[in-house]
């Protein structure tokens, strides 16, 4: 599959686009089709406290697909399911999160 990748190097530099494999779900997780795919102001504050040290990211914090396969451990959705990515979930319970502008 393709993803933009992060690499830690300052601003746009950092980014480029790669084929990387397609891995199964893990406990908890959900593998999506996606449909459609945007980055967001997330995905600016996990390029901006990134440095080169760090390993790369795949960016894209925003999206909608579909279920393809699901993790041990999941409940409540199924295989073919529509779904949209919502990165904000949970973050209430963490402090690595972008500033409220």
């Amino acid at each position: 599959m393709k993803a933009v990748i992060h690499n830690g190097k300052t601003g746009l530099q950092g980014l480029s686009v790669q084929d990387i494999p397609s891995k199964k779900p893990g406990y908890g997780e959900v593998k999506v089709k996606l449909k459609s795919a945007g980055l967001n102001h997330r995905d600016l504050f996990l390029m901006n406290n990134k440095s080169e040290r760090d390993p790369h990211v795949i960016l894209g914090s925003d999206g909608a697909g579909i279920i393809e396969e699901v993790g041990e451990g999941v409940k409540n959705v199924a295989v073919q399911k529509e779904v949209i990515i919502f990165p904000t979930l949970n973050w209430d319970l963490t402090e690595n999160v972008p500033p409220v502008p």
